[in-house]
């Protein structure tokens, strides 16, 4: 049974939303000698900076066999309810929480059925909305949030952002990464 941490790499390298430098800093991140240790310490630093929180929406998880390496959520085990973290804390302790954003949309779906069994939202058809989602061109569905809600009387916007991994299968061309993460991690705070 693996356990989720809040630490950004899982063994695969920096993530590509990183890369070699960030325009908002305007300065080099990780350099190629860093152990994986030093770029998750410099990566949350730019988190803590920048006023932007990560977690793992598993508490626990399990690859499936022969995949007990692989960085892709594809190859995580269904969860069950126990494993999801537990989010009325989150959301109790954090009012101002207006936007989530997912770097895959895996971990979306597992965020609103964490939700939905938790009782902090309506039941509704992610397939559906997913589907409506992703009739939008790339350049424009990421900063388009692909549902907004309201949880524990919080209005809240979840986006799908495109993977930030070099080692994730997107074939997103990168200057549309780097606009969507700017767009909706670094531009108007509250929608």
């Amino acid at each position: 049974m693996g356990h989720s941490s809040t630490s950004l790499s899982h063994g695969f390298g920096p993530p590509r939303f990183f890369g070699n430098r960030t325009e908002k800093e305007g300065r080099r991140l990780f350099q190629d000698d860093y152990s994986s240790e030093q770029c998750c310490s410099i990566a949350r630093e730019f988190l803590e900076r920048n006023g932007l929180w990560m977690i793992d929406v598993l508490n626990r998880y399990e690859r499936r066999p022969g995949r007990e390496t692989s960085a892709l959520d594809s190859d995580i085990v269904p969860p069950k309810p126990e494993d999801f973290l537990e989010l009325r804390p989150i959301f109790a302790s954090c009012r101002s929480l207006r936007k989530i954003a997912f770097t895959s949309q895996q971990a979306a779906r597992w965020t609103f059925d964490a939700l939905f069994q938790q009782q902090l939202a309506e039941k509704f058809s992610f397939s559906k909305t997913l589907e409506a989602w992703r009739s939008y061109p790339d350049e424009n569905k990421y900063v388009r949030p692909v549902l907004s809600s309201s949880v524990l009387e919080i209005g809240v916007s979840f986006f799908i952002l495109p993977s930030p991994s070099s080692s994730g299968r997107s074939a997103v061309p990168y200057e549309i990464i780097k606009q969507a993460y700017r767009t909706v991690l670094f531009s108007c705070r509250d929608l």
